[in-house]
């Protein structure tokens, strides 16, 4: 993908098209994206240029005045020193189903609080691609927990809550950190709805998953399956009660 980007970059001569909708340049929308990720808790891919060697981290503050932003701590401890080591990394993941990706430099590395973080610049580009035929509206100001089961030679149960919703899919906070490999399939799924809407039962198509690898948290995205008409009328009302109060919240009011 960053291949990619790079061509794209050439053939307009080394300069990047200011939002088209794939790269923004924008600082001001650049740090209101990722102060976005920072408040959903999105967990990123890292990588380094030279090296196959990836984590995860977070964005745990942004500060457009100054131009910079700050990564969680990453393990393991050979992730550390490539960084100090390369002093760049690439960052991908998803908010609310749009493709995020961007580049960033060290400025500075730091502990508070016994958390060791660092300071990067803010990046001068976002690779910003939306993928979902569904636009999936954040489910802020409304818990909507969420329970499943996993097949094995165990049946395993998962909890957690939606941190997102479309019409295909959510976004998933489960409370662990396990492994889910794409296109596995969560059945026996249930959200429970709000005041008196009762439940949604369906099953779970897995299309991405991010741990952390010192927290118990993961975050899981999925695609509904075996959803009846019924289910998917509650979930096109809890969509527009969401839309609406986002809208209100954008308006102040």
């Amino acid at each position: 993908m960053f291949k990619a980007l790079r061509r794209n970059l050439k053939k307009k001569g080394n300069k990047a098209p200011v939002d088209d909708g794939n790269f923004i340049t924008n600082a001001g929308r650049i740090a209101s994206i990722l102060g976005q990720a920072k408040n959903a808790h999105i967990l990123f891919n890292a990588s380094f240029k030279e090296h196959s060697h990836p984590f995860n981290t977070a964005v745990i503050k942004v500060n457009e005045e100054q131009r910079y932003i700050i990564l969680d701590e990453i393990t393991p401890k050979q992730s550390h020193e490539l960084l100090l080591a390369e002093k760049q990394i690439r960052l991908f993941g998803y908010l609310n189903g749009v493709e995020l990706s961007f580049e960033t430099d060290l400025l500075e590395e730091g502990i508070h609080e016994g958390i060791r973080f660092y300071k990067m610049a803010l990046p001068e580009q976002l690779f910003y691609l939306q993928r979902r035929s569904h636009h999936r509206v954040p489910t802020t100001g409304m818990h909507i927990p969420f329970q499943a089961s996993r097949s094995g030679s165990i049946e395993h149960a998962l909890k957690g809550y939606l941190s997102d919703l479309s019409q295909s899919g959510a976004g998933i906070i489960l409370d662990e950190a396990v492994y889910l490999p794409q296109g596995d399939t969560l059945r026996k799924c249930t959200i429970t709805l709000p005041d008196e809407d009762g439940e949604v039962v369906f099953t779970l198509e897995v299309r991405f998953t991010s741990k952390p690898q010192y927290r118990r948290r993961c975050r899981l995205g999925g695609k509904f399956k075996e959803l009846d008409r019924e289910s998917r009328r509650k979930i096109t009302q809890i969509i527009t009660q969401l839309e609406r109060a986002q809208l209100k919240r954008l308006r102040g009011s």
